[in-house]
């Protein structure tokens, strides 16, 4: 099966430098490159080695053209290169959820699925962007299920707590990846989108079949957590007793004095490590899922 990886985010954003690296560390063979022409930057081919296939699509944007070109060319990239992996880059000024929907559209006969969504934020323009930008800048990351941070190594901590509290206003419920790319493996945030964008889609289902929306429920924990509580919590989680369950995230106390983080996914369970309290101002942690019962999911954290 052919599996579609799909490269978003603003103008600049720096979605470029990121395929860039997907090929620098994995190799172009088998890859399909869809670009958008609209965009204002394009691959650099001697980086590249010409050895990558790229298609473009030769006007305006992949949400204008989702009956014209664009599925033309994904269906005859799948036909013609027989390639496993097809990388699409859609421009900076396109909507995600139409760019999402074109590619499901397009995706009927290739033997083709769509394995991860990323949308690439630059941390050094989201503060005044968020502003700027408009409603598609600020659509583009309310929108996302995966946030790659750009630059946010070369961002003061002071910005850095602004850009975290303008995702969090907009989009609450997307994981955030703010490690620097010089230490970054691209497999690695493949990986991590494409195990939340199957989350994120067993989520649409769920609302489509018993009718609740997805939301997002944060608290403040005042429960100390230890060992026992914490080997219980995913038994609990995946119980039913508190609504379906699709992602927690966050901080709280552990009884050894320290805070910990700690997350919780379908499929990959409970994780908690020890955190560096510098960087955390208080408590906190976010459930998201369907059919959610927060007095519950209040007295599992909130109560000892």
């Amino acid at each position: 099966m052919i599996k579609i990886d799909i490269i978003s985010g603003f103008l600049g954003a720096g979605k470029t430098t990121f395929i860039n690296k997907i090929i620098r560390e994995e190799g172009a063979k088998g890859t399909v490159l869809i670009e958008n022409e609209f965009g204002e930057i394009h691959v650099d081919a001697a980086l590249l080695g010409g050895k990558l296939r790229i298609m473009e699509i030769s006007a305006g944007c992949l949400c204008c053209t989702l009956q014209g070109d664009f599925i033309a060319g994904l269906q005859r990239a799948a036909a013609e290169y027989r390639p496993e992996r097809i990388l699409v880059e859609p421009s900076g000024a396109a909507s995600l959820p139409e760019v999402y929907s074109a590619c499901g559209r397009a995706l009927a006969g290739t033997g083709a699925c769509i394995r991860s969504v990323i949308t690439i934020v630059s941390a050094e323009a989201l503060p005044a962007l968020y502003d700027a930008g408009g409603a598609l800048y600020r659509s583009q990351i309310a929108d996302a299920s995966y946030i790659l941070m750009s630059g946010a190594e070369n961002v003061k901590e002071e910005d850095l707590r602004e850009c975290r509290a303008i995702l969090a206003k907009l989009n609450p419920v997307a994981p955030v990846c703010w490690e620097g790319w010089g230490g970054l493996r691209a497999a690695d945030v493949l990986d991590e989108a494409a195990e939340y964008h199957g989350i994120l889609a067993a989520a649409r289902k769920a609302r489509l079949r018993v009718g609740n929306r997805l939301c997002a429920v944060n608290f403040t924990p005042d429960r100390t957590a230890d060992d026992p509580w914490l080997d219980g919590l995913c038994a609990a989680l995946e119980s039913g007793s508190y609504g379906r369950i699709l992602r927690v995230k966050g901080f709280m106390g552990h009884q050894v004095g320290k805070t910990i983080i700690l997350e919780y996914a379908p499929g990959r369970g409970v994780r908690w490590d020890y955190a560096d309290t510098q960087t955390i101002a208080a408590p906190k942690l976010c459930v998201i899922g369907t059919g959610l019962d927060r007095q519950r999911l209040a007295a599992l954290f909130c109560r000892e």
